[in-house]
């Protein structure tokens, strides 16, 4: 089953004390507009990409939250945003990984040429 996106934004909006009115300042959008996602679930990247920013949460981590497995404790917020914090140090982590392969590609490439 897939989590409602938009209440969780609402959930990490209100922890991080912005009202919707702020929200859609800081997102350049209306205020219906956050409302219509939080009731919704419904959001573009685009839009998605500036709220996540806002809450200082990584994009990618609420692209893939409907699709996130939680335990009992799913409902707790302050666990939920212990999960959110343990993948997006897993997401940096991962783009570590990448930008030393990109080196090592990059120096394999040169001492081709």
């Amino acid at each position: 089953m897939h989590k409602h996106i938009g209440k969780y934004i609402q959930k990490l909006r209100m922890g991080a004390g912005i009202s919707q009115e702020e929200m859609a300042l800081r997102i350049n959008k209306s205020k219906s507009l956050v409302s219509y996602i939080e009731s919704k679930g419904k959001v573009n990247d685009e839009t998605l990409k500036r709220i996540a920013k806002v809450l200082n949460v990584a994009f990618e981590t609420l692209k893939v939250y409907p699709y996130m497995e939680f335990d009992s404790q799913g409902s707790d917020v302050d666990a939920l945003r212990k999960r959110v914090m343990d993948q997006e140090r897993e997401i940096e982590l991962f783009k570590k990984v990448i930008e030393g392969y990109e080196k090592v590609i990059k120096l394999l490439e040169s001492q081709v040429k």
